[in-house]
């Protein structure tokens, strides 16, 4: 298939965004929050596959490598738009427990994460969401093995915190 996308077969590069298109984006959306920005961000993505297939030196799945594509392409737009992330006070879980006090578990998971860091969230969701191993999710982001799982560690922790967090709030607009 790459041969083929190659040499000039647009049939081919087709069926490989149509393969790979919901993948892409659902990596951007769930580190960018934000879908205008994900369609964007993946349609960056598939330009610079196409662009670099010849490059793509087949030491790991093409999967991975697109997937690495979508990782770092994603994380650089959310650095450029300079997305940040909110400490979590007392202003922000005022805010965060207020209005519907009864969320469901989803929801209150969801929220928790719109509070990490970008790259925090794509490993999270990689891991948990999509199956991926400690192995993958450290070729896809370039960071070294001890270093995804420093994160994952970190990462657990910090939602941990929020959601306990936000438990607690939740349980004080009960008494």
């Amino acid at each position: 298939v790459i041969d083929n996308i190659i040499n000039g077969d647009q049939e081919a590069f087709r069926e490989l965004v149509e393969k790979y298109k919901v993948m892409v984006y659902s990596l951007c959306c769930k580190i960018l929050q934000n879908n205008e920005d994900a369609e964007e961000v993946s349609q960056d993505v598939f330009v610079k596959v196409f662009l670099s297939l010849k490059s793509y030196r087949k030491e790991s799945k093409l999967s991975t490598w697109i997937y690495r594509i979508a990782y770092n392409t994603a994380i650089s737009k959310s650095r450029k738009k300079k997305y940040t992330q909110e400490y979590i006070g007392d202003k922000d879980l005022n805010e965060f427990a207020s209005g519907d006090n009864e969320l469901d578990e989803k929801e209150q998971i969801n929220k928790a994460l719109k509070q990490l860091y970008p790259n925090e969230r794509g490993i999270i969701m990689m891991y948990y969401f999509e199956d991926f191993s400690v192995k993958e999710i450290a070729e896809i982001s370039g960071l070294g093995l001890s270093n995804v799982k420093i994160t994952l560690h970190r990462t657990r922790l910090k939602l941990k915190a929020i959601l306990e967090s936000t438990l607690k709030k939740e349980l004080q607009w009960m008494i």
